[in-house]
């Protein structure tokens, strides 16, 4: 299965990016592992208001599932499948050099090209590709809806998230 980081050109089309073997061992050998189940509420609370921010993250699939990637500290990695929702949250990298930091590169071996719209050598993503995508995602935008009917997104910034 394709390992790839996604993004949308100026046009709208959907376009894809090979993650480096770096950053896939990475994510089987160090994210993968710390995954765990995280509930709506506490997604919304805890990860939702950087949706509107300007944090630095990623978007990719691996092995069947979307993931954002979150320069967080810690470092935070959320991925979505089957209408579920898995986040780890990782201690810093240890890496003497940005060119050996699978951290560095998860978030900014898209984040560069696609802030500096060099996305024209990435590859249009196929309908295979899209309804991957689709189907791990769209949920989401239900969920939101929903989450921010309950609980407004801007109350997330300073602490008082209603219930």
């Amino acid at each position: 299965m394709d390992s790839f980081y996604y993004s949308h050109t100026e046009d709208g089309v959907l376009v894809k990016k090979p993650l480096s073997e770096l950053v896939r061992n990475y994510i089987c050998e160090a994210v993968d592992p710390a995954l765990q189940a995280v509930d709506r509420d506490e997604y919304w609370r805890k990860h939702g208001k950087w949706m509107i921010t300007a944090v630095r993250s990623s978007y990719f699939v691996h092995d069947g599932a979307a993931y954002w990637a979150l320069e967080l500290a810690p470092f935070t990695v959320l991925r979505f499948r089957n209408n579920s929702i898995e986040a780890a949250e990782l201690v810093a990298s240890q890496a003497d050099d940005v060119d050996d930091d699978p951290q560095y590169d998860t978030i900014f071996d898209s984040w560069d090209d696609i802030m500096e719209r060099e996305t024209a050598e990435w590859e249009r993503c196929s309908d295979e590709d899209a309804d991957l995508i689709a189907e791990c995602m769209d949920w989401t935008e239900a969920l939101h809806a929903e989450m921010h009917a309950r609980i407004p997104i801007e109350s997330l910034f300073d602490g008082q998230d209603g219930e």
